[in-house]
Protein backbone atom coordinates (compact mmCIF):
# COMPACT_ATOMS: atom_id res chain seq x y z
CA UNK A 1 0.00 0.00 0.00
CA UNK A 2 1.28 3.42 -0.90
CA UNK A 3 1.38 5.61 2.21
CA UNK A 4 0.54 8.66 0.11
CA UNK A 5 -2.70 6.99 -0.95
CA UNK A 6 -3.87 7.00 2.67
CA UNK A 7 -5.56 10.23 3.65
CA UNK A 8 -3.58 12.54 5.94
CA UNK A 9 -6.68 12.62 8.11
CA UNK A 10 -5.88 8.99 8.97
CA UNK A 11 -2.08 9.10 8.81
CA UNK A 12 -1.64 11.88 11.37
CA UNK A 13 -3.44 10.19 14.28
CA UNK A 14 -1.98 6.78 13.40
CA UNK A 15 1.58 8.15 13.43
CA UNK A 16 0.84 10.09 16.63
CA UNK A 17 -0.54 7.05 18.44
CA UNK A 18 2.27 4.80 17.19
CA UNK A 19 4.87 7.36 18.27
CA UNK A 20 3.31 7.58 21.73
CA UNK A 21 3.34 3.80 22.13
CA UNK A 22 6.95 3.47 20.92
CA UNK A 23 8.18 6.36 23.08
CA UNK A 24 6.34 4.99 26.11
CA UNK A 25 8.08 1.64 25.61
CA UNK A 26 11.49 3.23 24.99
CA UNK A 27 11.25 5.57 27.99
CA UNK A 28 12.09 2.69 30.32
CA UNK A 29 15.41 2.22 28.54
CA UNK A 30 16.27 5.86 27.95
CA UNK A 31 16.39 7.11 31.55
CA UNK A 32 19.31 9.48 30.92
CA UNK A 33 19.68 12.74 32.86
CA UNK A 34 20.08 15.00 29.80
CA UNK A 35 17.08 13.38 28.14
CA UNK A 36 15.05 13.74 31.34
CA UNK A 37 15.92 17.46 31.48
CA UNK A 38 14.97 17.90 27.81
CA UNK A 39 11.63 16.18 28.43
CA UNK A 40 11.10 18.41 31.48
CA UNK A 41 11.54 21.53 29.37
CA UNK A 42 9.30 20.21 26.61
CA UNK A 43 6.60 19.27 29.12
CA UNK A 44 6.81 22.73 30.72
CA UNK A 45 6.08 24.31 27.35
CA UNK A 46 3.79 21.59 25.97
CA UNK A 47 0.50 23.43 26.47
CA UNK A 48 1.86 26.68 25.04
CA UNK A 49 3.26 24.70 22.11
CA UNK A 50 -0.10 23.00 21.64
CA UNK A 51 -1.92 26.34 21.61
CA UNK A 52 0.51 28.20 19.39
CA UNK A 53 1.23 25.53 16.78
CA UNK A 54 -2.37 25.30 15.61
CA UNK A 55 -2.59 29.06 15.22
CA UNK A 56 0.82 29.47 13.59
CA UNK A 57 0.35 26.62 11.13
CA UNK A 58 -2.88 28.24 9.92
CA UNK A 59 -0.90 31.46 9.29
CA UNK A 60 2.30 29.99 7.81
CA UNK A 61 1.27 26.99 5.74
CA UNK A 62 -1.24 28.68 3.39
CA UNK A 63 1.74 30.52 1.85
CA UNK A 64 2.92 27.13 0.55
CA UNK A 65 -0.36 25.85 -0.93
CA UNK A 66 0.16 24.46 -4.41
CA UNK A 67 3.93 24.47 -4.08
CA UNK A 68 5.74 21.15 -4.37
CA UNK A 69 8.62 21.16 -1.92
CA UNK A 70 11.67 18.92 -2.03
CA UNK A 71 12.14 16.77 1.07
CA UNK A 72 15.00 19.04 2.21
CA UNK A 73 12.74 22.09 1.82
CA UNK A 74 9.99 20.33 3.78
CA UNK A 75 12.42 19.60 6.62
CA UNK A 76 13.64 23.19 6.53
CA UNK A 77 10.08 24.51 6.66
CA UNK A 78 9.32 22.17 9.56
CA UNK A 79 12.45 23.37 11.38
CA UNK A 80 11.56 27.03 10.84
CA UNK A 81 8.02 26.37 12.07
CA UNK A 82 9.43 24.64 15.17
CA UNK A 83 11.69 27.62 15.93
CA UNK A 84 8.82 30.10 15.50
CA UNK A 85 6.53 27.93 17.63
CA UNK A 86 9.24 27.69 20.29
CA UNK A 87 9.71 31.46 20.45
CA UNK A 88 5.98 32.17 20.50
CA UNK A 89 5.43 29.49 23.15
CA UNK A 90 8.15 31.00 25.35
CA UNK A 91 6.57 34.46 25.01
CA UNK A 92 3.13 32.99 25.75
CA UNK A 93 4.43 31.28 28.89
CA UNK A 94 6.18 34.46 30.14
CA UNK A 95 3.06 36.57 29.54
CA UNK A 96 0.92 33.94 31.27
CA UNK A 97 3.23 33.91 34.30
CA UNK A 98 3.13 37.71 34.53
CA UNK A 99 -0.67 37.78 34.28
CA UNK A 100 -0.93 35.11 37.00
CA UNK A 101 1.43 37.05 39.30
CA UNK A 102 -0.55 40.25 38.68
CA UNK A 103 -3.84 38.50 39.41
CA UNK A 104 -2.51 36.98 42.63
CA UNK A 105 -1.22 40.37 43.83
CA UNK A 106 -3.92 42.74 42.67
CA UNK A 107 -7.09 40.71 42.50
CA UNK A 108 -6.93 37.70 44.77
CA UNK A 109 -4.91 39.16 47.65
CA UNK A 110 -7.62 41.71 48.51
Amino acid sequence: TNLMAISTILVTPIVGIASFVVLTFLSKYLDILILRKFCGVISKYSYAIFLSHHFLFTKILPHFNGIILKPSETYMLFGICCVIIGVVSRILLVVNDKVCIFCKKEIFSK
